[in-house]
C-alpha cells in the first residue's frame, strides 16, 4: 500500500516536476525500507532525531522522580545521567 502511494505521488508530480518524480523513483526503497519491519517495531521508529530520542529518554527516566534541581537544568542533569548509568 505504502508503495503504491509512493508511485501514485511520484506520477502526479512527473508532470511538473520530472528531476523531483526521478528522484522519488531511485530513492523509493531507501524510504520504505522501514516497512520491511514487523508492525510493532515501526512505532519506535517515527522519529530518527537524535535529539528528540535524547530528549525523550530524559522525560522518561525523569518523570516519575522529583528532583529539588528541576528547572533551567533538568535536562543538563538528565543527560549527565544518562551517560552515568552505563
Amino acid at each position: 500500500m505504502a508503495k503504491a502511494q509512493w508511485q501514485l505521488v511520484a506520477d502526479q508530480m512527473r508532470p511538473k516536476l520530472p528531476k523531483l518524480a526521478t528522484l522519488m523513483d531511485t530513492a523509493e526503497e531507501d524510504v520504505l525500507a522501514y516497512m520491511t519491519f514487523p508492525a510493532r517495531h515501526r512505532a519506535t521508529l517515527h522519529s530518527t532525531n537524535p535529539i528528540e530520542r535524547l530528549n525523550g529518554e530524559i522525560r522518561r527516566r525523569t518523570r516519575f522522580c522529583w528532583a529539588p534541581w528541576a528547572g533551567r537544568n533538568t535536562t543538563i542533569w538528565g543527560i549527565a545521567n544518562l551517560f552515568s548509568l552505563d
